[in-house]
């Protein structure tokens, strides 16, 4: 099942040897072939090719943006039910990433000053692909409405029952890992659509198995913010695994339309809120195991190749839910989405 990424797998665990033994420009000759290898083994080039430049340049716009809710329901007679929602304001990136055969990375910068760091590693390699995505922010904003607040309000010591988050008063830390495994590699290329590293010549679709990885931590800056929230962060950690279903659409020669579904099913989580205590230690003060619940993937993208496939150019977007908890008890929903156009220079 997994053939071409062990193979792939061997190779890199013999770098010191090839590079002792035989030379480096040999070791490289012996990486690129098995790349060759796995990037057009089995497929039907009837319905996918392969480009004969082998690096490619993006050169990305991003927009995104994220969600964050968390309930909790704690001691009803003295701290109530606690509701923070988040939201950011939508992050304007720039990035650049080169990939090789289908296999690279990018890095973005943020153009208002909002993202400390995003960086994402891809391989859309057939029939195995993943991608890995980390990003921070403290471009964020929202409310906190907790029973400590309306009695206070009730009392007349503050004017409202919901505090507001200002930007730079909280953070949010992500890590995104989605991998696939596909069922049909002999007609459908996900590189086709993720990093161009092919293209697909007739429309075809597949099934395919995915796993993905969710971890994000929520920080409040603010020690106010974060007395009446009655915590200091927000841990959340998660596994699904689910069946969704690819299709690429030839609309047009060099015009592709990429489109995928990925419904999951949560196997396992860790999650839970912190708070320092009276010896300035942090301790878990809410969170439960998560009863069976649902998360979802969403993908798609459109794009335009020329000039002898030298350049492309095209939009892509990447849709990601997770939610953890009981609405009774403790509950975190959390939607995380990007937006790029991007323009490809192969070489």
């Amino acid at each position: 099942m997994f053939k071409k990424l062990s193979l792939f797998l061997i190779v890199i665990s013999l770098t010191a040897a090839s590079l002792n033994g035989q030379g480096l420009s040999h070791f490289l000759g012996k990486v690129d072939n098995m790349l060759a290898h796995l990037e057009s083994s089995g497929i039907d080039t009837n319905y996918i090719g392969v480009h004969k430049h082998h690096w490619s340049i993006f050169l990305n716009r991003y927009l995104s943006d994220m969600n964050l809710n968390i309930v909790s329901n704690l001691d009803p007679d003295f701290f109530g039910r606690v509701d923070i929602k988040i939201d950011t304001d939508p992050q304007k990136q720039m990035a650049i990433g080169a990939y090789y055969r289908g296999y690279g990375f990018s890095y973005s910068w943020d153009t208002q000053k909002g993202y400390r760091k995003d960086l994402s590693f891809s391989t859309y390699s057939s029939p195995v692909g993943m991608e890995l995505r980390y990003h921070k922010t403290n471009m964020i904003h929202g409310t906190i409405h907790a029973g400590i607040l309306d009695e206070l309000y009730k009392q007349g010591r503050i004017p409202d029952d919901t505090m507001k988050i200002n930007s730079g008063a909280a953070k949010v830390t992500s890590f995104i890992l989605n991998a696939y495994y596909l069922f049909n590699t002999k007609t459908f290329s996900y590189s086709s659509a993720m990093t161009y590293s092919t293209y697909q010549k007739k429309s075809a679709g597949s099934f395919f198995a995915g796993v993905t990885i969710h971890q994000q931590r929520l920080s409040f800056n603010d020690e106010t913010l974060s007395r009446m929230a009655q915590i200091n962060s927000v841990k959340s950690r998660q596994l699904s695994f689910g069946l969704g279903y690819a299709y690429n659409w030839v609309v047009a020669p060099r015009l592709l339309f990429h489109a995928s579904v990925l419904p999951m099913l949560l196997i396992t989580d860790k999650h839970g809120s912190y708070a320092k205590d009276w010896d300035d230690k942090m301790d878990k003060v809410f969170g439960d195991k998560t009863r069976v619940t649902y998360n979802y993937v969403l993908r798609g993208s459109l794009s335009y190749r020329w000039a002898h496939d030298r350049f492309q150019v095209g939009i892509a977007g990447l849709y990601n839910n997770f939610r953890v908890g009981k609405k009774k008890s403790y509950y975190v929903f959390s939607d995380d989405w990007t937006v790029r156009t991007f323009f490809c220079v192969r070489f």
